[in-house]
């Protein structure tokens, strides 16, 4: 289940408001929308056998999604939910990423497997990855299969 910490205390463990029928729906389609999350994570990492020493990066994720904005919701996604999913998710991290078990290189493209394992709502799909340590390089995964196919 997603965060709904910034719901009314009412609201909160319920189907989401966003995905409940309003009273007057204004479109005859549901539409296909595309949504971008990000964060930034400061942790430290190395790439063994090339370099031993740690060192920090501000690492910069972003999930690319997609959800149908149904005839009767409000919005696809609530951004501010899955944002939070995505600093819970983030938060799991050590502080040298090489120490969790599927990052023992500390690449960027273990972090980009890592964050495509986030459990998200049903009705969304994790499209891409992205994960930069440097505003100039960025590693993406673009998803073409179960983010667990990926692993075995």
């Amino acid at each position: 289940m997603m965060s709904q910490a910034h719901y009314p205390p009412e609201l909160q463990g319920k189907v989401a408001p966003y995905r409940q029928a309003i009273a007057n729906p204004t479109r005859e389609l549901p539409i296909l929308f595309h949504y971008q999350i990000s964060i930034k994570v400061r942790r430290q990492h190395y790439n063994p056998p090339i370099w031993t020493d740690a060192h920090y990066h501000d690492f910069r994720v972003t999930l690319h999604l997609q959800a149908v904005l149904e005839t009767t919701a409000m919005y696809g996604i609530d951004m501010v939910e899955a944002e939070q999913r995505l600093r819970d998710w983030a938060a799991q991290l050590p502080e040298v990423v090489n120490n969790h078990p599927t990052c023992g290189g500390g690449t960027t493209e273990e972090l980009c497997l890592y964050f495509a394992q986030i459990p998200l709502d049903s009705h969304i799909d994790l499209l891409r990855v992205d994960v930069a340590e440097v505003p100039e390089r960025i590693t993406s995964l673009f998803i073409t299969a179960p983010p667990s196919a990926y692993l075995n």
